[in-house]
């Protein structure tokens, strides 16, 4: 029954007045107020609603609005109401939307009287003006399509990182078993967004690196050592390959080359015969400098002396033979 608030019958949308809608067994289920002629609609579809049981939505805001830019790759999130003032429960059973917007929850059930809240996340994955709507699906007939518009932004391209390498090839030369190497190799960031290194790594055995996680900011560069110390002789060739977050080259590798040389220990220095030239070596070396020893006089000088300790050092801790 639709009564106005002092009792009399109303006709919609020509009064000015509280509009009651109460069930035949007496119990308020509507209190509005017809202003002017606009509400009428609204209120014949929730008396329909409490009649037929249906639900009635309303989505708020009626627009969604992620501001005026937004960089590719970065994500926005932002939030809706769904209201159910009907008499039936709704159940959302899953949206369409532009590529790059999700929703969360993407199934949900509205009861009569109650509002939930909804995300949405934006992630645009290329730049120009974004646009279109969200459709949220359901089966009820009596209510129509639910459309939420997303207004006009414009997707900026993000900052990008572009490495390079000063040198693509290291050439290591050659290198004298038990001495090892240290050199060093360059890595820029010619772009516009930072360089992100994740990790540097080689397939020769016997290389350290100083770093193999690095940031590199726009128009830096980083260098970076190589320690190598060859665990056997013979020619050197493999790779350093760098991983890192450049969208065109994502993996970079530098040739290294070189060779690796056995050159023994003057067997003249091994005073003590173990065939390594070591610490108990250099003591016995320290006791006889100064002297006319010949045993430690390696030049013949006739005196154990600098030059002595000199071809010493050259030999220290190398094998006699291999």
């Amino acid at each position: 029954m639709l009564t106005s608030a002092s009792g009399v019958s109303a006709t919609l949308g020509t009064r000015n007045e509280d509009i009651l809608v109460i069930d035949q067994g007496g119990i308020l289920r509507l209190r509005t107020t017809a202003i002017a002629t606009g509400s009428a609609g609204l209120v014949n579809a929730q008396v329909d609603a409490l009649l037929n049981k249906t639900p009635v939505i309303s989505l708020f805001p009626s627009e969604i609005y992620f501001g005026r830019t937004l960089e590719v790759g970065q994500s926005k999130t932002v939030e809706f109401k769904i209201e159910n003032t009907g008499a039936g429960p709704l159940e959302i059973t899953g949206y369409s939307a532009p590529e790059g917007i999700t929703m969360e929850p993407s199934t949900l059930t509205i009861a009569p009287g109650e509002s939930k809240t909804v995300q949405i996340t934006l992630t645009p994955m290329q730049a120009g003006t974004f646009s279109g709507k969200i459709t949220l699906q359901h089966g009820e007939q009596s209510v129509g399509t639910l459309e939420i518009p997303v207004l006009d932004l414009t997707i900026e391209a993000s900052p990008l990182p572009i490495i390079s390498l000063i040198q693509e090839n290291l050439s290591l030369g050659e290198i004298e078993m038990g001495r090892g190497i240290t050199t060093t190799f360059t890595i820029t960031n010619t772009g516009t967004g930072p360089l992100n290194i994740t990790d540097i790594q080689s397939d020769i055995a016997g290389i350290a690196l100083s770093e193999t996680q690095l940031t590199v900011p726009p128009g830096q560069s980083q260098d970076i050592t190589v320690t190598f110390n060859p665990p056997a002789p013979g020619p050197i060739t493999g790779t350093i390959d760098i991983i890192s977050n450049d969208p065109e080259k994502a993996s970079i590798s530098l040739t290294i080359t070189g060779s690796a040389i056995f050159i023994p220990a003057d067997p003249r220095t091994d005073f003590n015969g173990s065939l390594t030239v070591d610490f108990y070596d250099f003591l016995l070396f320290s006791e006889a400098f100064g002297t006319a020893n010949t045993t430690f006089d390696l030049d013949g000088s006739g005196t154990v002396d600098f030059p002595d300790f000199l071809i010493f050092v050259a030999s220290f801790g190398k094998a006699v033979n291999g």
